[in-house]
């Protein structure tokens, strides 16, 4: 999940900006740690990681926490 939330984020990057999404991409998958792996896998439900996975941009998955 934690890369589909990566790539989630950086497609909201857009070329122009010039900002290297390769980079970007690496430190956010950094830091989002084991940690974070661990903390979904012990806060969500299988529901929660379903909806976050098949949503198609940030605002969605994120939401997918509070169902």
């Amino acid at each position: 999940m934690r890369e589909h939330l990566v790539d989630l984020q950086v497609a909201d990057i857009h070329v122009a900006t010039g900002i290297d999404r390769e980079a970007h991409r690496r430190a956010m998958t950094s830091a989002l740690g084991e940690s974070f792996v661990s903390s979904c896998t012990g806060k969500l439900t299988e529901s929660q990681v379903q909806c976050a996975l098949g949503a198609g941009d940030r605002l969605t998955a994120a939401a997918c926490a509070s169902r």
